[in-house]
């Protein structure tokens, strides 16, 4: 079995948690490995093309600033972002929600990410799929993970989760949570579409969007009952979210391979029955589907602490905030979606990244301690982002003094993500 040089920190997991958190690692004085399962870093912002971040505002509040503003940063000079901008969700429903939202391409930032990481000294390792951890009888950890050929094992002092289902949380001792299949939200598959005039489409009423939508839902070649979109700022491909997968579970992989399969059923029949019907679409052309569906729940872990959806509808502060979270809250329930606002900016305990029964871990992503509800509102990419920063720069910090996450003074861990940009008492700094 090979072994890579030991390291302080490793991150598993490369996508908009995880990164973050190398990338504060890295700020805090680590050395970090990130662990990639696949070809590129961005998770569900590239791999399942969900092609707009949003997170980072609570209405005109900025709730989301440090690590998350670098990676913006680099990918607008990449050309692959253009900045923030109004966006209505749920238009045919009876519910809409205004929020801002920042459409970027997921190609272009598949390589702003491997330029970023580069730049803080980050060692990536892609095809890298973790499957075990073990401590090696002195006080340090060993992850086992398997590449194209065969079994490989790094050393280090700290690990942070930051992976879809929890792998190196559960090996280390942690008690999972998963909501029953047919209780999670659908999975959705995005895809890329070129040809569509915007222009001519946003004209159409929404009273005529909606009937058109239902039909299509009725004679089953449409399945979901919202249209979603956003655009690439770099050359007007439209992103489209309009498919919904039920009752199967993401951490199975027969379930996750018919997961897969009917997604891209839907994308395909979706598409042709928008050609056909509605105004705009006429020309669209399928350019790229999703890399692999996307996934709103899997499971979450037991932690020190538990974020609730009564705290995050009502904006709770928490004496120990690492982040705050603007929403949106929604809920996508059958075929459609429930939106709504909290009524402030609610923050993140820093007991919700460290597992209970573990040692030498903590977690990020939307693996971290809550439940249903709090979910709903926080696992937006913008709102994760600033998650595996203070996971990351939690296990720098433990790393630096031998110990435990759950040992790091939080006065020194605040002082830490001030430092490096995090928005700590939003309503006072807007």
């Amino acid at each position: 079995m090979n072994r890579l040089r030991t390291t302080d920190v490793v991150v598993v997991g490369g996508g908009a948690s995880g990164v973050n958190a190398a990338l504060a690692a890295a700020l805090t004085g680590a050395s970090v490995t990130l662990l990639e399962r696949s070809a590129f870093l961005g998770g569900t912002a590239t791999g399942a093309m969900v092609a707009a971040f949003n997170g980072f505002y609570w209405h005109d509040t900025l709730v989301t600033g440090g690590t998350a503003r670098l990676v913006l940063d680099q990918l607008e000079a990449d050309g692959g972002g253009a900045g923030f901008k109004e966006y209505t969700a749920g238009r045919l429903t009876d519910a809409p929600l205004t929020f801002k939202v920042y459409p970027f391409d997921p190609e272009i930032l598949k390589v702003s990410l491997d330029r970023i990481t580069a730049a803080y000294g980050i060692q990536v390792v892609h095809h890298a799929q973790a499957v075990d951890l073990h401590g090696d009888g002195s006080g340090a950890s060993v992850v086992t993970f398997i590449g194209p050929t065969g079994q490989h094992e790094i050393g280090c002092r700290q690990v942070v989760d930051a992976s879809a289902n929890a792998v190196m949380a559960e090996r280390a001792g942690a008690t999972l949570v998963a909501p029953g299949v047919h209780e999670r939200q659908p999975m959705t598959q995005m895809m890329r579409v070129s040809g569509v005039e915007m222009e001519r489409y946003s004209e159409v009423p929404t009273e005529t969007r909606r009937q058109l939508v239902d039909d299509g839902i009725e004679a089953g070649e449409f399945f979901y009952r919202t249209l979603a979109t956003s655009q690439s700022p770099a050359n007007g491909d439209v992103f489209l979210l309009i498919t919904a997968v039920h009752g199967h579970d993401g951490r199975d992989p027969q379930g996750l391979s018919a997961a897969e399969v009917e997604g891209r059923r839907q994308a395909f029949v979706s598409l042709d029955y928008l050609r056909r019907v509605m105004p705009g679409f006429e020309r669209a052309s399928l350019v790229q589907l999703a890399g692999w569906i996307g996934q709103r729940e899997s499971v979450r872990v037991r932690a020190l602490e538990t974020l609730d959806g009564e705290a995050v509808r009502t904006g709770a502060d928490h004496h120990e905030a690492i982040s705050y979270g603007g929403g949106p809250i929604d809920r996508h329930v059958g075929d459609s979606v429930r939106l709504a606002a909290p009524d402030r900016p609610f923050a993140v305990p820093r007991g919700v990244l460290i597992p209970e029964g573990t040692s030498r871990l903590c977690v990020a992503g939307r693996i971290v301690g809550c439940d249903a509800g709090a979910m709903d509102g926080l696992r937006h990419m913008g709102g994760l982002m600033p998650v595996g920063q203070a996971a990351g720069t939690i296990a720098a910090l433990a790393a630096r003094d031998g110990g435990e996450p759950a040992d790091v003074c939080y006065e020194r861990l605040r002082s830490a993500l001030l430092e490096h940009g995090a928005v700590l008492d939003p309503l006072r700094a807007s």
